[in-house]
């Protein structure tokens, strides 16, 4: 496991993916899966990390209660956020929610976590999800640029051009470089008036 760490930091991908095979066959536990997954999804994969995260899951599931060794609450709860990630990234993203959702109900203030859920709402086709969660990232941050404009493109998605030009408007004040929310909000004024 640590030999595949260093190889994955000299980016010596073969060799990093060969160990971290071995370590799965030799230790079959909860941080070989969980490592393995990470590696994976760094690569460009998705299918094959959230099979490794959901091993790593089970492992711990599966060991009694106070009896999970070193891993940590923490590192469960990672675990299923990364499987989330190669999930959305994978296209499967009811999946990813529930992943998402299950972080969210232990950390409650995670916004990445409400974040990467508002992008599986948006790609559902579940706008008021999509809008709830990142108008909680608002309220629980300083918001920022890109969480402004992408709640903007869900209420233009919704039909709602008022508050789409609030959201770009706001976003263009954060970021004024951010010429994607100058087109957006274009966009919306053009609907707005009618042309």
């Amino acid at each position: 496991n640590d030999r595949a760490w260093a190889y994955d930091a000299l980016a010596m991908t073969d060799k990093a993916t060969a160990d971290y095979d071995q370590a799965v066959v030799l230790a079959p536990v909860f941080t070989t899966w969980f490592n393995r997954g990470q590696f994976l999804i760094d690569t460009g994969l998705f299918d094959a990390p959230a099979n490794d995260l959901s091993k790593a899951i089970a492992f711990y599931d599966a060991q009694p209660p106070h009896g999970h060794g070193d891993v940590t609450e923490a590192q469960y709860l990672e675990a299923h956020f990364q499987r989330g990630e190669a999930r959305r990234r994978g296209g499967h993203d009811a999946e990813a929610v529930a992943d998402y959702s299950l972080v969210i109900a232990a950390q409650p203030r995670n916004d990445v976590a409400f974040t990467q859920r508002a992008f599986a709402y948006s790609h559902l086709g579940q706008l008021d999800n999509d809008i709830a969660d990142l108008t909680w990232v608002i309220a629980l941050t300083k918001p920022d640029a890109f969480t402004l404009y992408n709640r903007g493109l869900a209420y233009t998605r919704k039909g709602d051009n008022a508050h789409a030009l609030a959201d770009f408007s706001d976003a263009i004040e954060r970021a004024p470089s951010l010429a994607t929310a100058y087109v957006a909000r274009g966009r919306s004024e053009e609907r707005r008036v009618g042309k």
